[in-house]
């Protein structure tokens, strides 16, 4: 129990870091949800982590233009035994210098999907 709620801690911990760059009145679209507000923001995706028995995501690539910033990641998530490993984007909308508007999107749903309804999924690179 102290274990888990230690590395919940530090997970929020990292995602709470990306607070500063978040606009005062940011929105993230993520698994389903919207959050609106820093605290919220940060609350919706370290909670993506903490449903997890093991979350990692690797960044990959970064793509910027003026309005916008993309960001590619390699997720890998382990729950009650079961795997998962795929790529997803995180699009930010950028105003004035901060994030406004997130929004995360796998780039193999059903792999997701699957995982989170209890299937047995493994997929590699």
């Amino acid at each position: 129990m102290g274990r888990d709620l230690a590395r919940r801690r530090q997970g929020r911990a990292r995602v709470s870091c990306g607070r500063r760059g978040l606009a005062r009145h940011g929105a993230a679209h993520a698994v389903g949800r919207r959050a609106r507000g820093p605290d919220a923001v940060v609350d919706l995706l370290a909670r993506v982590g903490e449903a997890s028995d093991f979350f990692q995501a690797e960044l990959v690539d970064v793509l910027v233009s003026g309005a916008r910033v993309l960001f590619v990641f390699h997720a890998s998530f382990r729950r009650a035994g079961r795997v998962a490993e795929l790529d997803y984007l995180l699009l930010a909308r950028v105003e004035q210098g901060r994030f406004a508007e997130l929004w995360t999107a796998p780039l193999d749903p059903a792999t997701m999907e699957s995982f989170w309804a209890g299937q047995n999924v493994e997929l590699r690179r």
